[in-house]
């Protein structure tokens, strides 16, 4: 059989010959003819799912059917979400039509199937403010949202949140982009304390009993919006100690800023000398009069300013510089003192004024003894006593002595006379020789049998 275009789409025919055998003679049939139609063919598109990358993904289609000469030409439909091969996530799912057109010997065919591309990730960096107390509000310094092409990506959404104090906090964001994955979280904001130092300052004051200070510490560190309040420094010591011997400390302080002071580490260790002089204190002794009594004792106390809180007199008189009788305000009063202020008395300045004072004499009374003897006898020494000597003074004390006396000469006829003493002299005594005695002259034989008791009256009484 002869055959001739039967291979392509038409019409074929068929011429068969026989040849014949040994039986048989060769013949030929009349020649056919048929017809070739169209194969079918097939399309199979690939289903896609792919992460975004920023690129066009179109899918592939491949075309089959019996015999030769089927070519791959398709023709693209895109439907859905997209018109073309799609790019971003949200033209997605997308579906792609893959159409064979057909050619000589094949019908056309299509397929449809799905292109999805999903989210891919970004990369977010947040940063929070890190760094000193400075008084400010501080929230994010920085961030970016970064996609696969390393471009700049919207969507980034950052907490408006922002810490003034130590030690700081957290600030939260978020992340929303078409053709990317959702993210969230939080950046660290870092406040660490900033130094503050608070340092005594020199001071010179007088003293007061106390150790306070007028002078206000100096302050380096501290950050606009906030305070120190209760600022005072002391002295260590209350006491005068000389020129530049003080030491002054920091006493107290508050800080205001609003987080109880925790924004700074405070150092307050920071001294300063200081002096501290001599208050002045006035003593003055009072006038003061007495009677000559051997000593220089003043039964007043002086006037004085009044001392500091916590300071008293350890002793407080005052005396006649002398003893003696000087005359009417001739005597000099001086004051006597201790101060007990933990300083040995050395945190005053004592002017220290003197007052007159009169010491009048003390008066002795001169007693003459009472005398008797016999007439023709010479007249005795006519003694006497003291009265008012003071202490353990004696006719020692005294300038000149007095001397008792009867009038007329000795001897004496018989009789009563009258001893009467004439003053001496002294610096510190008066004398009063008012009283009197009796001189008793008997007459008569001593060598007699009669006895005589003296009696102050003039007629003896025998016995």
């Amino acid at each position: 059989v002869v055959y001739n275009n039967n291979v392509n789409v038409g019409t074929a025919t068929a011429d068969a010959t026989y040849g014949g055998d040994a039986n048989h003679t060769g013949s030929s049939a009349k020649q056919v003819t048929f017809n070739i139609t169209k194969a079918p063919s097939t399309v199979t598109v690939a289903a896609l799912t792919v992460e975004y990358d920023g690129d066009p993904h179109p899918t592939t289609a491949i075309v089959s059917g019996v015999g030769t000469g089927i070519t791959q030409s398709v023709t693209w439909a895109y439907t859905g979400n997209c018109s073309t091969a799609p790019i971003n996530v949200a033209e997605t799912p997308c579906t792609a039509t893959a159409t064979y057109a057909g050619d000589s010997n094949h019908d056309g065919s299509s397929d449809i199937k799905s292109i999805t591309i999903t989210k891919a990730a970004a990369t977010i960096t947040v940063a929070g403010f890190s760094g000193t107390y400075d008084g400010l509000a501080h929230g994010v310094v920085s961030s970016t949202a970064s996609g696969v092409l390393s471009e700049s990506l919207t969507g980034l959404t950052i907490d408006p949140t922002t810490y003034r104090n130590v030690p700081g906090g957290s600030v939260n964001w978020s992340f929303t982009n078409q053709n990317y994955t959702d993210q969230s979280g939080s950046a660290t904001v870092t406040i660490t304390k900033r130094g503050l130092t608070i340092t005594a300052v020199t001071d010179s004051k007088t003293y007061n009993g106390t150790t306070a200070s007028s002078a206000t510490p100096s302050i380096s560190g501290l950050q606009t919006g906030d305070t120190i309040t209760s600022l005072t420094q002391v002295f260590q010591s209350k006491n005068v100690l000389g020129n530049d011997l003080s030491t002054l400390e920091v006493a107290s302080f508050t800080v205001n800023d609003t987080n109880l002071g925790n924004n700074y580490n405070v150092t307050s260790s920071g001294t300063a000398v200081g002096t501290i002089t001599k208050a002045p204190l006035t003593i003055s002794a009072r006038a003061d009069s007495k009677t000559y009594d051997g000593t220089t004792d003043s039964s007043l106390t002086p006037t004085h300013d009044a001392l500091f809180s916590g300071d008293t007199f350890g002793t407080l008189s005052q005396a006649f510089q002398s003893k003696d009788v000087l005359g009417t305000n001739g005597s000099t009063l001086q004051a006597a003192y201790s101060i007990n202020d933990t300083n040995g008395g050395n945190n005053y300045n004592v002017t220290a004024n003197t007052a007159l004072g009169t010491i009048t004499k003390k008066t002795l009374v001169i007693t003459p003894d009472p005398q008797v003897v016999l007439y023709g006898t010479a007249d005795p020494a006519f003694t006497f006593g003291y009265s008012g000597f003071v202490l353990l003074e004696g006719p020692g004390n005294l300038t000149t002595l007095p001397v008792c006396s009867v009038p007329g000469t000795s001897p004496h006829a018989p009789g009563t006379y009258t001893i009467s003493c004439v003053a001496g002299t002294a610096v510190n005594y008066d004398f009063n020789v008012t009283p009197t005695a009796n001189f008793l002259v008997n007459s008569g034989s001593v060598a007699g049998s009669v006895t005589y008791l003296i009696n102050p009256g003039p007629t003896p009484k025998p016995v």
